[in-house]
């Protein structure tokens, strides 16, 4: 009588690619990124509605301790997660910039639901342009993308620094 086998690891394991709960993928570290990029739309969060500015102040200085503590990558992404859960929108925001392929913020990302069907802009805002990617320069702990050019460019609240472009 044969002895029954054990399944297989490859078949259980999870890539990154595939998971889109914060939290559930096997890569680490990932959630660090998740937070840079929160950090820079906490303003667009509060305008939304979706946290107050007294959550979002808080919230900010969470994030970027978590970020600059130099932690195990796997203890900042436990805590992180543990940050996001607290406030089920902001764990639905972050499972959108998981989920989607070149990691853009849902306020940020292109044919977002929000923005789908015909939109007319308001008289005198002028043609839009694609959004530009901001991080500090010193540590990278809080990305923020320019929507419009009038848009002013926000300081990092950590380091006291304007947030440089990005370049590719």
């Amino acid at each position: 009588m044969s002895e029954p086998s054990e399944p297989s690891e490859s078949t259980e394991e999870t890539t990154a690619s595939e998971s889109s709960e914060p939290g559930e993928s096997g890569e680490s570290g990932e959630l660090v990124e998740i937070a840079s990029l929160l950090r820079g739309s906490l303003t667009r969060l509060v305008e939304a509605g979706t946290v107050t500015e007294d959550e979002a102040a808080a919230l900010d200085a969470d994030l970027a301790r978590l970020i600059a503590d130099g932690q195990e990558p796997e203890l900042v992404d436990e805590e992180l997660t543990d940050l996001l859960a607290a406030k089920p929108a902001l764990l639905d925001w972050a499972a959108a910039v998981l989920a989607h392929p070149d990691r853009l913020p849902p306020e940020v990302a292109p044919d977002e639901p929000e923005r789908a069907g015909e939109y007319e802009r308001p008289a005198g805002d002028g043609t839009g342009v694609e959004a530009q990617r901001y991080a500090c320069p010193v540590a990278g702990d809080k990305v923020w993308f320019r929507m419009r050019l009038s848009d002013s460019v926000p300081e990092c609240r950590t380091h006291g620094v304007p947030l440089e472009l990005v370049t590719t």
